[in-house]
């Protein structure tokens, strides 16, 4: 696959791509970031793509499977209740620990 016919088969379903990314994650930021991994799949894997009948279906089983990556990813992400910002509290001071801690 040359640049040209990247830019008349790819290019134009860059929308579809979007649209559909966004509604698999939600989040507007994850879909662009999304898109924007498909283009680079397939740009990278252009010499692999040029027996791909169907380049608008090929992009958009990327697009799931990225999307569903992504998801799969975040489910498994331990939370650090610190990096929320949530105070720990120390439950093995006494109320009298606490208080003077206070």
């Amino acid at each position: 696959m040359n640049l040209e016919t990247f830019e008349n088969r790819v290019l134009p379903t860059k929308n579809k791509l979007f649209r559909f990314a966004f509604r698999l994650v939600g989040s507007t930021e994850e879909a662009k970031d999304i898109v924007q991994e498909v283009m680079i799949k397939v740009w990278n894997g252009r010499e692999q793509m040029a027996e791909v009948q169907n380049m608008e279906a090929w992009c958009m089983r990327i697009t799931k499977n990225l999307s569903l990556d992504r998801l799969r990813s975040k489910q498994r992400r331990v939370t650090d209740p610190i990096e929320q910002g949530m105070e720990i509290k120390n439950e093995t001071l006494t109320p009298h620990e606490r208080d003077r801690n206070s």
